[in-house]
C-alpha cells in the first residue's frame, strides 16, 4: 500500500495503489466489469479503465491524457496523488502502455501485466 498525506491536516492514509485496465477503444472498457466486480467485492482497491485509440502513438497520448484527468481526480479530492499505479492492458493498448511506461509522464508503473499484447519482435 501507498501512503497519501493530505496538505492540509497532516492526515495519513494507507490505501492499495490505483490499477489502470487499459484496452482498444474497439473493445471498450466493459472488458473489466468481472475485474472491476472483483475489486468492489474484495476491496481489493481500485480498478480505473481506460480505453484508448488510434495507433501506438496516439494510444499512448491519449493514455497521458487520461491519466493526467485521473491524477487530478486523486489531487482534487485527496490533496494527494499516487506516485505509482500498476497497469493491466489488453491488445495492442498493452504497446501503447509499455511506451508510456517508457515515457512515464505522470505516474511510474509499478507493475505492467499484459494480455494479448504482440510484443514479439516489437521495440518500444
Amino acid at each position: 500500500p501507498e501512503v497519501y498525506k493530505s496538505q492540509e491536516d497532516g492526515l495519513k492514509l494507507r490505501v492499495a495503489l490505483p490499477v489502470i485496465a487499459v484496452s482498444p477503444e474497439r473493445s471498450g472498457v466493459r472488458r473489466w466489469q468481472a475485474l472491476h466486480d472483483h475489486f468492489l467485492e474484495t476491496s481489493a482497491g481500485l480498478l480505473i479503465p481506460i480505453a484508448t485509440g488510434g495507433g501506438i502513438v496516439q494510444g499512448t497520448l491519449s493514455l497521458v491524457r487520461e491519466i493526467e484527468n485521473v491524477r487530478g481526480h486523486f489531487l482534487r479530492q485527496f490533496g494527494s496523488s499516487p506516485q505509482q499505479v500498476d497497469m493491466v492492458a489488453y491488445g495492442f493498448a498493452g504497446l501503447s502502455a509499455r511506451l508510456y511506461g517508457h515515457t512515464s509522464p505522470v505516474f511510474e508503473i509499478r507493475r505492467l501485466l499484459l494480455l494479448g499484447a504482440p510484443t514479439l519482435a516489437t521495440i518500444v
